[in-house]
């Protein structure tokens, strides 16, 4: 299937996760998708904090639990800094509790199981 859309924008996509098991096919399904596009990745919120300064990502794919700084620690940081990226959250933790919080802090929040499915994104 092509996507229209990202063959005429270039995006910067920052995917941010501790997971192995979840980054690399990961990695491996963006770069097949969406070839022309940047796409940068992230093992913790810490590491995120530097490729956000460093990149300025469109796009953030964010876990929630990873250790040093967690995905609701670093949306904190982006809001109090004045950053802009949409934040999509991917989890394995899905319940309603988590949902709420992601909504109050003003992200996308999918109830995606991890490793995400390639048709999934």
């Amino acid at each position: 299937m092509k996507h229209y859309l990202y063959d005429v924008c270039r995006v910067t996509l920052l995917c941010v996760d501790d997971e192995a098991v979840t980054r690399e096919p990961m990695n491996t399904m963006l770069f097949s998708h969406y070839p022309n596009q940047k796409i940068k990745f992230a093992h913790n919120g810490v590491d995120a904090q530097i490729k956000i300064n460093k990149y300025n990502p469109d796009l953030l794919l964010l876990d929630l639990h990873m250790p040093f700084l967690d995905g609701f620690g670093l949306i904190e940081q982006i809001r109090n800094d004045n950053q802009k990226p949409e934040i999509i959250v991917i989890s394995g933790y899905t319940h309603d509790g988590i949902i709420e919080k992601c909504i109050k802090a003003g992200v996308s929040c999918e109830r995606f199981r991890e490793p995400v499915a390639n048709a999934a994104l």
